[in-house]
């Protein structure tokens, strides 16, 4: 008789332990507080561009190319709190030669999901993020060389997305939104402001631990 109670007691005990597991395994969120990172690609728009030339960029020379952003964040319920680390290229027509600037972005933002984030399943969500760039530029021109190194931006990205969870631990998301930013160089002697606002998407591979 003791035998089988203690069977019971620690076969029940066994079962108060792995149902949470059990029930919750389906979701990357579950286990929250828990950490995340994702590495993404695709389009972003900063106004750092049009300072580089004005005159050349009001006349829409401006273009983007495909940007690079890498998030780490933490997860809390259908929240993900994030910081973002990426790098972009912008290219100008100057004088009838293309001119490259490389532009580093940083920023942080926050994620929420519409429901639960289940394995095999899409799940909408909304994003918004606040940024921030600094560019260097290498054309032995130090007046264009010198307007971006000491130009400032500042931007807002929000953005609604879906995410597919191929497991607990891995899943893929897309998102596209609106990006607005504002660019601001000052050397003492000319100030020069342009804010831009631009159609940004991006894909990510997201890993839950």
């Amino acid at each position: 008789m003791n035998s089988i109670i203690r069977t019971a007691v620690l076969g029940a005990a066994a079962g108060l332990v792995t149902f949470p597991t059990a029930a919750f395994a389906e979701s990357p969120l579950a286990d929250a507080p828990s950490f995340t990172m994702s590495i993404g690609a695709g389009t972003s728009a900063s106004s750092i561009g049009y300072l580089i030339d004005p005159e050349q960029s009001i006349g829409g020379s401006f273009n983007n190319r495909p940007s690079l952003n890498n998030r780490i964040g933490v997860t809390f319920s259908k929240w993900v709190l994030f910081a973002s680390l990426g790098r972009d290229s912008v290219a100008q027509s100057v004088g009838g030669e293309s001119v490259s600037a490389s532009v580093l972005n940083g920023g942080m933002g926050a994620r929420f999901y519409m429901k639960p984030l289940r394995v095999k399943k899409a799940t909408p969500y909304i994003m918004a993020q606040a940024f921030t760039t600094v560019a260097a530029l290498d054309t032995g021109n130090d007046g264009l060389d010198d307007r971006a190194s000491n130009t400032q931006t500042v931007g807002l990205l929000p953005a609604f997305g879906g995410e597919y969870a191929f497991s607990d631990g891995l899943s893929v998301s897309g998102e596209t939104g609106i990006a607005y930013s504002r660019s601001m160089y000052d050397d003492g002697d000319d100030v020069l402001e342009v804010s831009a606002t631009a159609f940004s998407s991006a894909v990510y591979l997201n890993i839950y631990f």
